[in-house]
């Protein structure tokens, strides 16, 4: 019998604080990332069209999605590294268990991509400012706050879901490898598979219906059902194959 018990919820905080303090320099690798592909995004992609030998277009098109880019493999990487050995062992210098870790590893996860899916959202809009001064009158595609307020917070969403859904990933395959290293070899298998093409096979199609059916979904709730879907998934398969492994390899 103890003076006091500790419950669950106090375990995982406990544990999200350090991982929070763990990973702080992840945070601003992130933040040194996105300003260096704002800087390489604001000089743009630039291409001329002619209508005869006196007169010619240039036209400069500027675009986030080395931001979008960057913020998904971001997500991916930290999410592999939070099931490293390492980073497995470090976590149980705490009084913690598995399912703790896991819950706190997910508590991390929701946390950083709140941080990082809001960052990349709101490139678009720094982006076009930048592009305003430099540049001059501009042709904007997409709606800003001002004009689509609801539109604007949609694609913070949509960041937030898609940050959230890589993490999972890395996270879902570090777990696996960790259970065995046999993975790593059908991994690589999967990646050769998918990304080839023969006559009678096109593993980039494959693939591309996978990526249909999150990006061309035009219900927002349905959209957030998928992720949230996917999400659970693969967390689930996370804390069930790793329940059993040892603290200490």
């Amino acid at each position: 019998m103890y003076l006091s018990e500790t419950s669950l919820f106090d375990i995982v905080v406990k544990q999200f604080r350090f991982k929070l303090n763990a990973h702080a320099a992840f945070f601003s690798t992130f933040i040194l990332l996105q300003i260096g592909a704002l800087v390489l995004a604001i000089t743009g992609s630039m291409y001329s069209i002619s209508y005869d030998s006196l007169s010619s277009i240039r036209i400069v098109e500027l675009n986030n999605t080395g931001n979008v880019s960057i913020t998904l493999f971001w997500a991916f990487f930290l999410g592999v590294t939070l099931m490293t050995t390492a980073r497995q062992n470090e976590a149980f210098s705490l009084v913690t268990t598995r399912l703790s870790n896991h819950f706190a590893n997910l508590l991390f996860m929701l946390t950083a991509s709140l941080f990082a899916g809001t960052i990349a959202a709101l490139s678009s809009p720094v982006l076009k400012l930048f592009g305003f001064l430099r540049y001059g009158e501009m042709v904007i595609s997409t709606p800003g706050i001002m004009d689509e307020p609801g539109e604007f917070f949609l694609r913070i969403i949509t960041a937030i879901s898609y940050v959230l859904l890589f993490f999972l990933i890395g996270y879902t395959i570090s777990s696996l490898v960790q259970v065995n290293k046999f993975f790593i070899g059908i991994f690589i298998i999967f990646f050769i598979v998918f990304t080839s093409s023969t006559q009678n096979w096109n593993g980039s199609q494959y693939l591309g219906h996978v990526f249909t059916f999150f990006a061309f979904e035009q219900s927002p709730l349905l959209f957030l059902l998928k992720i949230s879907g996917a999400v659970i998934v693969l967390f689930t398969i996370s804390a069930v194959i790793t329940n059993r492994l040892e603290v200490r390899n």
